[in-house]
């Protein structure tokens, strides 16, 4: 029978046997062939040879980064072993592969890309193997590879390859072939990998595929190569190597002869398939039958405007599409706009909440289908920081020219606003539109055009406007945006920052703004006062910058003022250095803000200058992260707190008419009630230091509960997998020779009653991959995983729990991150190795709420201050750790291995235990000179350094051990109580002063503070005389001396009546015909001089000045007291003199005394004590230069000692 055969491979064959050159390539085919400096495989049936990437570039591979791969004579492509074992495989045995296929019981991880597997045979000139990899910028492979990848996945618009390999199966035969028969089917495919080392794609060609099996299986024939059985084809997809992850789309039911002729292109283009494989395998083109999308980008800002692409299934017709909560309300509707059959977008108005936003898209069928459908899609994260639209690309937002001058204050000039023009066409035509922002009921909170700045405007990138009051803009709307967007179509909408309208502000403001804001400030002040109290029930402020950066389970970083960034600008609170806001709201929905000087020291908003806009933190009356479900007045992030809390700002403090006594009403949460949190840590191969400090090393393999917490109406629990530590990138069962006998944390999971449950792993690609799910507590299964994208992002909120990146690398590469839970305000801290990428650390911290709480427990014990109770088993039996025996801390651990591992994505699979054999007493033996003086040097006397660098000979996992334990006992020493006093107000209309002693320098400081002895001078302004004390001192008990009260200013006919030394004045009556005031002496000292009371009568003081005198008698008393006193200490020193000179002359070899340190005594008498000092080598230092803030009281952690 004759063969069929395609006029290109008669063509190329004939020239691959003349002139052993391979001309162009077939179809969508990359050029190959040596003319194009390819490789061939050597001839055989089953040959492999290695590829490696260059140095710094990986090919991403479902989560896991690999810098090699190896070409393989079968039609696949290998991952960390050269080929699958064993040689004869059962093909019938589709994806996934199950990980111990020859029965040996070692689980071997096929890590694989299979175009085309079955079983190959190149002998005897019956085709090649070829392939060659590409790198080099402007290359035509590297070029080519971009535009297939942009083509084909649209949302990758922006993408660049920066490697390509391409491998290709030219005309290649089939093993044991029947010789004698006249057929010689032959296949030729491609594969072609593309990467830029984040994301990752794989293309499939099939220019010919003639036969479909090896003669491995009976159904098999050794003449045409067909197998009778759909089962027995060659394998097409994806396998992850871990026994259930795998991909086969688009290839499960289509013959494999078919390939030629099938694509999932859009529009196709047969023998073309394309895939995105760096974390899942997402199929290119567009499904009929797909009833997910994937939108492009996966978030998008409060105020809406975007484009939001549907990726997936294929749009014919009119959609539109449905925005809904993830508590189940319709938050809006809008129309869709499909640009082809791959392609299709809606652009949502604003939104009034933040988080997880389901959309559905409805569309009428063409004719050849029946019936609707609704399509329900992945989330998009919407972010309320991106109100703050400074924080997000210059091409997306409007800005306004010199937005802090005060032209923007009132309508007095024109104003211009700037945009990218690249946003939109070269000859598009634009509306300009100013709106404000409205939540009274019932209408609720809304957006609405107040203003139109210009319409039909060419797009040229620069507007300028003349603004004007207007009646419909009044005190209670007077903030807004400006958003420019196409005239007379939906398309993209640019938005400004959201700002006060005070240039369109109605006209009485623009006739007198001064007269109008007070007004306007008195209103709101008497207004304000009739509220609901909401300070008393805030979370209290930490004293100190050290114990709020430590309390990340309750605070976490202001954005728009924070050390952390680059550019930290502080606008608002400009003397600040940092400040840190209330992660949950409280049940009036309100917030702390929180901001630090230089020192360290707390800031409070009262302590406030005249014409000094730098503030401390505000208490929010509306949280400005908002309150959920959202979508009501008071709980809109951002928006509700901008109306109720920062329009009145504008009034009083911006255009300067009463900040203090607004900042009165919203003064910083005090932090005389502020208890710190406490802290575990896990980490290393694995240790662990509990709670209560005590520490122990177990080397677990699996899941373990390290926390759980379980009391009525909340139950959380922390659980760990630990796994065999492996090199890094490697991803194969465990080998004694290449890996380490230990083992580490590689996964955490979280789960809090109903709230969705957070999993944190490792992630080669993302340093930490985040994904959630939803949890139902009664069957105790999750369902719905999805993995989270935090690009551009800083936090995410889910149900009942947010998600907080504390460092990012690059623009997507997480290597901190926090999880807070609402219910429970448990905290937990995952980093990623800054040296080795292979495992994890873990820090819970545990509320001051949850001390001596007899719920808590787990691997990391409980809180009590007592280490003799930490190694608690779930059934209560109690092992003391500091007399524990290693086997007796194992069998106590095992106790804590976690059932639970389907609350785990994936099951837990062990790597081959039989081979791991954990190491618990590591010794120093066949260590070479530069490793021992590795120990020495890096690791010196800290043991947990000192073991995993003998156990694993890995410097880097060394290196992260030592760094993990900086950063612990770090937060431990820098979380203690300090002395501190409760905060005292500046009178309206006053002043004060505050001086106290730099304990390290010895500097007389002004700067605010309210630690142990420092003191505070009240003053009044004009003419007005102050009640309470003039002068204040902080004592240790936590009170400032002096007056009770809080001081005041207060005006008389009679002008100032001076404030007494040592003493405070306080009204006795003014209901009498005449105002009398008391006065009263502070505690230690007695009336000397003057009268107890004073009449304002025809505009005089009576009675003279009032003096307060040391108590004790009259001053001539005094005096002699003081002279008997002093020469008493003369008589004291004569004879100390004395008594030396004899002593030196009885021996003449002199004693050294033992110096006293200046520290210690002046510990003493500040009422603190010094950090508790660590045996570590190297530095603890924190973040900020150490602040007199770290005045720490006496109690101490007594284990820290140990913990070190």
């Amino acid at each position: 029978m004759a063969v069929t055969m395609s006029r290109s491979f008669i063509l190329c064959y004939f020239l691959f046997l003349s002139l052993q050159y391979v001309c162009a390539s077939q179809g969508n085919f990359f050029e190959h062939g040596s003319g194009f400096d390819d490789e061939s495989l050597q001839a055989g049936n089953d040959e492999t040879s290695e590829v490696k990437l260059p140095q710094d570039m990986t090919f991403p591979y479902y989560g896991i980064s690999y810098s090699g791969l190896f070409v393989h004579t079968n039609g696949l492509l290998a991952f960390g072993t050269p080929k699958p074992d064993p040689q004869a495989l059962p093909f019938s045995n589709n994806f996934p592969l199950y990980p111990d296929l020859d029965g040996d019981d070692v689980l071997e991880k096929h890590v694989l890309i299979a175009p085309f597997w079955a079983d190959v045979d190149t002998t005897n000139n019956r085709g090649t193997v070829q392939y060659r990899q590409r790198y080099t910028e402007g290359d035509p492979d590297i070029d080519m590879a971009t535009e297939r990848v942009r083509k084909q996945f649209p949302s990758q618009v922006d993408f660049t390859a920066t490697w390509v390999l391409v491998v290709t199966w030219e005309r290649v035969s089939f093993y044991d072939r029947d010789t004698s028969s006249v057929n010689d089917p032959r296949n030729t495919f491609q594969a072609v990998l593309i990467t830029d080392s984040q994301s990752s794609f794989v293309f499939f060609y099939y220019d010919e595929i003639k036969w479909t099996c090896g003669t491995t299986l009976t159904t098999c024939s050794e003449k045409t190569g067909l197998t009778t059985t759909d089962s027995h084809q060659a394998i097409i997809g994806f396998n992850a190597g871990d026994g259930l992850t795998s991909s086969t789309e688009g290839f499960d039911n289509v013959k494999r002869t078919e390939l030629p002729s099938r694509s999932n292109f859009q529009p196709e283009e047969e023998g073309s398939f394309a895939f995105q494989v760096n974390h899942g395998i997402i199929a290119a083109g567009c499904s009929t039958s797909s009833v997910t999308f994937v939108p492009h980008p996966p978030f998008g800002s409060i105020l809406g405007g975007e484009k939001v692409f549907l990726y997936g299934p294929c749009w014919f017709d009119t959609i539109t599409c449905e925005f809904w909560s993830r508590y189940g309300t319709r938050l809006q509707t809008v129309n869709g706009t499909v640009e082809g059959p791959n392609s299709a977008y809606c652009i949502p108005d604003p939104f009034f909440v933040v988080g997880e936003v389901e959309i559905r898209v409805m569309s009428e069928v063409s004719a050849t289908k029946t019936g609707n459908y609704r399509i329900r899609a992945d989330f998009v994260y919407l972010r309320s920081d991106s109100v703050n639209l400074d924080r997000i690309s210059v091409e997306e937002k409007v800005t306004r020219e010199g937005a802090g001058d005060d032209s923007w204050n009132t309508a007095t000039e024109d104003l211009t606003i700037t945009w990218s023009m690249g946003v939109y066409g070269d000859n598009a035509m634009l509306d300009v539109h100013v709106l404000n922002y409205e939540e009274d009921e019932p209408m609720g909170p809304r957006w609405q055009e107040v203003f139109t700045a210009g319409r039909r405007i060419p797009n040229t990138g620069t507007f300028t406007f003349t603004p004007q009051g207007l009646e419909n803009v009044t005190s209670a709307n007077a903030f807004g945006t400006i958003r420019v967007q196409p005239s007379g179509n939906r398309g993209t909408m640019l938005y400004s920052d959201i700002h006060p309208l005070g240039y369109l502000l109605e006209e009485e403001f623009q006739e007198d703004s001064f007269y109008w804001a007070e007004e306007e400030c008195k209103a709101w002040a008497e207004n304000d006062d009739q509220m609901v109290d909401f300070v008393s029930d805030l979370d209290s402020c930490p004293c100190t910058l050290d114990q709020a950066l430590v309390d990340t389970s309750r605070f976490v970083s202001d954005l728009s003022c924070n050390m952390l960034n680059n550019d930290n600008e502080c606008r608002l609170h400009g003397q600040a250095a940092h400040c840190v806001l209330s992660i949950f709201p409280n049940e009036d929905n309100a917030g702390s803000s929180c901001c630090y000087d230089s020192y360290g020291n707390l800031l409070h908003a009262g302590d406030y200058t005249s014409g000094d806009q730098s503030v401390g933190g505000m208490s929010q009356r509306a949280h400005v992260a908002g309150s959920s479900p959202y979508g009501a007045a008071g709980t809109v992030p951002t928006l509700s707190h901008y109306k109720v809390d920062m329009m009145p700002f504008f009034y009083c403090c911006v255009m300067e008419t009463n900040c203090l006594g607004y900042l009165n009403r919203r003064p910083t949460a005090d932090c005389t009630q502020y208890q710190s949190p406490r802290a575990a840590v896990v980490f290393g191969d694995p240790h662990f230091i509990t709670f209560d400090g005590s520490n122990f090393t177990f080397n677990g393999d699996g899941d373990y509960t390290l926390l759980q917490y379980l009391k009525s109406g909340v139950e959380f629990r922390l659980l760990g997998r630990f796994n065999v530590t492996k090199a890094a990138g490697s991803s194969y069962a465990f080998d004694p020779d290449t890996d380490y006998g230990a083992t580490g944390l590689t996964a955490v999971l979280m789960v809090e009653n109903d709230a969705d449950v957070i999993l944190v792993t490792t992630s080669y690609i993302d340093g930490i991959q985040i994904e959630r799910a939803e949890y139902d507590p009664v069957s105790e299964q999750t369902s719905n995983w999805e993995v989270v994208d935090f690009r551009g992002q800083t936090w995410l909120d889910f149900d009942g729990v947010r998600v907080s990146i504390n460092n990012m690398e690059g623009y997507s590469r997480v290597t901190s991150v926090t999880v807070m839970y609402k219910e429970s305000r448990i905290g937990v801290n995952v980093t990623r190795g800054t040296f080795d990428v292979s495992f994890l650390a873990a820090t819970p911290i545990l509320p001051p709420e949850m001390m001596n709480d007899d719920y808590v427990s787990g691997l990391l014990g409980n809180w009590n201050n007592n280490t003799q109770d930490d190694l608690k088993s779930p059934n209560r039996e109690v092992n003391n750790p500091d007399r524990a025996s290693q086997q007796e801390i194992d069998d106590y651990a095992t106790t804590w291995a976690s059932e639970s591992t389907t609350l785990f994505r994936k099951e837990y699979r062990y790597d081959d235990t039989k081979s791991y054999e954990p190491i618990s007493e590591p010794s120093t033996d066949g260590m070479t000179s530069s490793e021992r003086q590795f120990l020495a040097e890096e690791c010196q006397d800290n043991e947990q350094c000192q073991f995993d660098f003998m156990v694993t000979r890995n410097r880097d996992i060394a290196r992260d051990t030592l760094s993990v334990m900086d950063a612990f006992h770090w937060a431990r020493n820098h979380t203690h109580e300090v002395h501190v006093c409760r905060y005292r107000p500046t009178p309206e209309n006053g002043t004060k002063v505050y001086r106290w002693t730099d304990r390290e320098t010895g500097q007389l400081m002004d700067t605010p503070n309210n630690f142990y002895e420092t003191e505070i001078e009240f003053k009044c302004n004009g003419d007005l005389s102050l009640l309470g004390s003039g002068t204040r001192v902080c004592q240790r008990n936590g009170e400032y001396s002096g007056s009770e009260a809080d001081n005041e200013c207060f005006t008389s006919e009679c002008g100032t009546l001076e404030t007494v030394e040592h003493g405070s004045i306080a009204i006795d009556s003014d209901e009498g015909e005449n105002l009398v005031v008391i006065v009263t002496c502070d505690e230690g000292y007695e009336r000397s001089e003057g009268p107890s009371a004073h009449e304002c009568s025809n505009g005089e003081w009576s009675g003279g000045r009032t003096i307060c005198g040391a108590s004790g008698g009259s001053n001539a008393g005094m005096i002699a007291g003081i002279i008997v006193g002093v020469i008493f200490l003369v008589v004291i020193i004569v004879v100390v003199v004395l008594a030396v000179m004899k002593s030196r002359k009885a021996d003449h070899k002199p004693k050294t005394a033992n110096p006293v340190k200046y520290s210690e005594v002046e510990s003493k008498d500040m009422g603190y004590e010094d950090e508790v000092s660590s045996k570590k080598s190297g530095s603890t230092k924190g973040p900020v230069p150490a602040p007199r803030s770290d005045i720490a009281s006496e109690k101490t952690d007594s284990h820290m000692e140990e913990v070190v």
